[in-house]
């Protein structure tokens, strides 16, 4: 398990280094007129920051269960089958041990080993916040990429060829970190939309193919009350944190005790 922490902690390094070395370079590589160097400028240091600062608020917010907090909501929480062998405490809803990080993880999503962090309820907002800025940034980087690329065959440009072998590297590489988080942002945001969680969805994935939704969407609130529940009110914009624990959830389906355990 050790190990494995380091190997987390070695990717995450290397994610931030490239993030920040991908930027600084194509800062330097891409060609700009007068015209247009201030907002390129601007718009790559906005990007730039935005994904930085929810990477940072990602790492930061690991969404450990406060067993002092379970304690004293003992009355919302279903004892009986909710109970962690191995940190040895009873379990909310939507609970999971993480083997990695070794603790419940309230409302976990997925371990995450490139960020070396569980995407959780305290920052799975954060999560998909990191991922739309570094789609958005590297769409904008793959965009000036062939821009310059069109002018250079164009001959508008001059490129010496250690640049331009360069500028075609970064261009496929920016495409693929384009393309690459939005699809993930995609599989996300349908679960986001039904109040599910990745673990969730692969648990309930039988019952929704059965024609069970209500059992699948168990948690649904509607379209935009899901929304807050991950990305924050409404009045922030979407882009603080939810105001609840992350403990108890209301739901309005009724599950079997017998098959409690199984759904939660």
């Amino acid at each position: 398990m050790k190990s494995r922490k380091l190997l987390d902690k070695i990717r995450f390094s290397l994610l931030v280094t490239t993030v920040v070395s991908a930027y600084a370079v194509s800062y330097k590589l891409i060609v700009k007129t007068k015209e247009v160097k201030s907002l390129f400028s601007g718009l790559l240091f906005l990007f730039e920051f935005f994904s930085l600062f929810y990477l940072v608020l990602t790492n930061i917010r690991r969404g450990y269960v406060d067993y002092v907090l379970v304690d004293s909501s003992l009355g919302k929480v279903r004892l009986s089958q909710r109970y962690c062998r191995t940190c040895n405490h009873y379990k909310p809803e939507r609970t999971h041990h993480c083997s990695t990080c070794d603790r419940c993880i309230k409302k976990m999503d997925h371990h995450c080993m490139w960020m070396s962090v569980c995407v959780n309820y305290d920052n799975h907002g954060d999560f998909i916040r990191f991922i739309f800025f570094t789609a958005l940034s590297n769409l904008y980087l793959s965009l000036c990429y062939f821009y310059n690329l069109f002018l250079f065959y164009s001959k508008d440009i001059k490129l010496s060829t250690p640049c331009l072998t360069l500028m075609c590297c970064f261009f496929l590489i920016s495409l693929a970190l384009w393309v690459i988080p939005f699809l993930l942002l995609r599989i996300q945001m349908k679960l986001i939309l039904r109040n599910m969680t990745f673990i969730e969805g692969l648990t309930y994935s039988d019952y929704d193919l059965d024609g069970n939704p209500q059992v699948c969407e168990r948690y649904s609130k509607g379209t935009f009350e899901n929304l807050v529940d991950v990305f924050g009110p409404a009045k922030y914009l979407f882009l603080w944190k939810p105001s609840g624990d992350g403990i108890s959830y209301s739901t309005e389906v009724f599950i079997p005790e017998s098959l409690y355990y199984e759904y939660v």
